[in-house]
Formats: structure tokens, sequence, C-alpha cells
């Protein structure tokens, strides 16, 4: 659902993107919407083919996310790379009057730098040369710090539209009416 949620997000700030930064804010919606198909994928067949054992010990050893490197980690992976890549277009869209939109566009810009690590590292095979059991340490401490570097990046996309909510009602109140 998180993912879902994020395509919104995207598309939010691709409609509200000046018309020069429009086809940045549409790429950004394009990849938020890949990496939505591709984190759902991963997580559906955890929670359907995997969890419910429905499949042959060959399909299960194939599709579980016991170990980084895996098959489906890698799919994950891809998945993070289309939503860095889609942050770095939205970061792109980012008007920067204020303080607010500066370290907005910062954050999303530098969260983009993770596009070529999250496709690179899985096909240069790093993690599956890690030592089984390692995986999962790291798997946690790489989550816990995405998680602790886009919690800033949703309390500044709350301000910034609830800013941009404020301007547009401002402009309506401008127009002449009657």
């Amino acid at each position: 659902v998180l993912s879902w949620a994020y395509v919104l997000l995207a598309c939010s700030f691709s409609a509200i993107a000046s018309s020069d930064d429009r086809a940045a804010g549409q790429a950004g919606a394009a990849f938020a919407t890949l990496y939505a198909g591709f984190v759902t994928t991963v997580y559906f067949v955890q929670l359907t083919t995997v969890l419910h054992r429905t499949g042959s010990v060959e399909i299960l050893s194939l599709v579980s996310y016991q170990e980084l490197g895996s098959l489906m980690f890698n799919l994950d992976l891809l998945g993070y790379g289309f939503m860095a890549l889609s942050t770095l277009f939205i970061g792109l869209t980012i008007a920067t009057p204020s303080k607010v939109g500066w370290w907005l566009k910062l954050l999303l810009i530098g969260h983009g730098a993770f596009a070529p690590i999250c496709v690179v590292l899985p096909i240069l095979n790093v993690f599956g040369t890690m030592p089984k059991g390692e995986g999962g340490s790291i798997g946690v401490t790489i989550l816990t710090a995405w998680c602790a570097y886009f919690l800033p990046i949703g309390v500044l996309a709350f301000i910034y539209f609830r800013g941009t909510q404020r301007k547009f009602e401002r402009l309506q109140d401008a127009i002449p009416t009657g």
C-alpha cells in the first residue's frame, strides 16, 4: 500500500509542476509506477505463494525472500532503483523560494543517487557473495537508514503542499466573481 501512496504523491508533484518542469514531473510519476509494480509483485508473491507454500520446493526456493541477493530481493531492489529515479525527477520539479522547498528538493535529488546503486549491486552479485545469515542485519540497517532518510521528505512534502494549497486559495480569492 505504501508504494501505491507514493505513486499518488509523485502524481501530485507532477500535477503542480511548472510548465517548464512538466516532463520531469511526468517522468517521476512514470518511474514511481514502475517502482510500485515491482515491489507490489514482490510482496504479493511473498504473501501468497511463499506464505501458503503453494509452489513446488524449487519454485519456493526461487521466490522466497530469505537472503540478500535472492531473486525477490533483486527485483525489490530494482523497484527501489525506479523509486530513486522517481525522486530524482520529482526533485527537479520543486520550486525553491522557501527553505522547505530547498531542503525537499535537495533530499529528493540526493535520494536519486541511489538509483545506479540499486541496479549495479545486484548485477555485480554483491549481496549474493555474503556469507549466509549476515545479510539480515545488513538489510535491517539499510532499511532503518532509508526510513530515517525518507521521514523528513514526508514531513517536508506535507508542509510544501500545504503552502501550495494556500497560494492556490489566495489566487482563487483574487479572481473576480460575478
